[in-house]
């Protein structure tokens, strides 16, 4: 390779390749060959799909999580996707441009194909945020030699200012979207020239939108997938948890719908139209489903996104790994959120209400055809004015 990763990184954080840098990566050639992943797939039951969750939760409470070599490419696009979903909750008023990023990477540079998985990892990363625009703030690098981790988190970037903290202002302040001092930035005839610049960017060091269920019956359960890939299981936590090859994993590889989807969900949760939301990430969207139910109710049924991604498999379906998020919307709400959504292409399923009558997940992949899903939500809608 030509380009060292130190470079690669630099370059990320908007410093020229030259600069000298105290935390020059590898100076010396790294001699080490790239390991491919098994072709074979995860063999599943859909009938274990509560064995698999506690599997997978079991997994996730585990210390850093490990990064095979065959999977640290479309694995690192997936933690930097999940690391910039997971600062979509927050309060205050920021675009995804307005962020940037800090990467830990912990590494065992012995066995045969770790190295050349680092080097994939970095040069996967500052690809990925470049097509994103998204900045990296800081980087760090050390040996560990039990196994390879990588650890994200996004934080406000140079130019924008982080919110005060919850308890120095009133509900009220902080629930103020746009501020004086915001709403008069755009009277500069520079940044009105400027469409998609933010103003006086901030982000907020509390939710907008808890994480758990609201549990009105009339509420809308909604799943948004933030990439077009196809469900695979290669790298997932479930073949993790049960020492088997997943096969190939998903490929991470549309920024350019990432972004059209973080700018509506980002408004909708900024605009309260969000009751509750979690990211979708590790784990898949069962784990999602499981976090955002909580200690309530819900019936899901998962038939269209099976058969949007054309899959008869439930466990592939619920179990990969796709970054996403999953919202809660109210009735009154659910024609605006859909015109929203529709106005900027983007892909949602509706999985379902939340259960006012009994405790815990259920899940099904019914043959509700589309004209009969349209009545259902018609009939129990009682506040849409639409052409529906």
């Amino acid at each position: 390779m030509d380009v060292p990763p130190s470079a690669m990184l630099r370059s990320a954080q908007g410093k020229n390749s030259e600069e000298e840098d105290n935390r020059e990566l590898f100076p010396d050639p790294i001699v080490d060959e790239t390991v491919d992943p098994s072709p074979l797939s995860l063999d599943t039951d859909s009938a274990k799909i509560s064995d698999y969750l506690s599997l997978v939760k079991k997994k996730l409470s585990s210390p850093k999580r490990t990064i095979l070599p065959e999977y640290a490419e479309p694995l690192t696009r997936a933690k930097a996707a999940k690391a910039l979903i997971d600062a979509i909750w927050q309060r205050g008023h920021f675009r995804l441009d307005d962020l940037s990023l800090s990467a830990e990477w912990k590494w065992n540079p012995d066995n045969v194909g770790n190295m050349a998985a680092f080097y994939a990892s970095v040069s996967a990363l500052c690809d990925y945020l470049d097509y994103l625009g998204v900045g990296l703030d800081s980087y760090t690098y050390s040996e560990n030699p039990d196994k390879c981790s990588l650890v994200m988190k996004a934080g406000v970037n140079s130019s924008t200012e982080a919110e005060p903290p919850l308890s120095d202002r009133t509900e009220a302040e902080a629930d103020l979207d746009m501020p004086k001092q915001f709403s008069d930035a755009y009277s500069d005839p520079l940044i009105a020239e400027m469409p998609f610049k933010t103003a006086n960017p901030r982000i907020g060091k509390t939710r907008k939108c808890p994480s758990s269920l609201q549990g009105d019956p009339s509420n809308w359960l909604i799943y948004i997938p933030f990439d077009t890939c196809p469900a695979k299981m290669g790298g997932s936590v479930l073949s993790e948890a049960l020492s088997e090859s997943g096969g190939m994993a998903p490929d991470i590889l549309d920024p350019d719908y990432l972004i059209d989807c973080y700018e509506v969900v980002r408004e909708l949760v900024e605009d309260g139209i969000v009751l509750s939301g979690v990211t979708v990430s590790e784990g898949g969207l069962m784990t999602a489903l499981d976090r955002l139910i909580s200690d309530k109710g819900a019936d899901i049924d998962i038939s269209e996104i099976m058969k949007s991604y054309g899959e008869s498999d439930m466990v592939r379906v619920l179990f990969s790994e796709i970054p996403g998020v999953l919202i809660e919307v109210s009735d009154y709400d659910y024609d605006y959120t859909d015109a929203e959504l529709l106005l900027q292409d983007v892909a949602y399923y509706f999985l379902g209400h939340p259960s006012d009558k009994k405790r815990g997940l259920s899940i099904s992949s019914s043959d509700i055809s589309s004209i009969s899903g349209i009545l259902e939500s018609l009939l129990r809608s009682q506040t849409s004015e639409g052409e529906d």
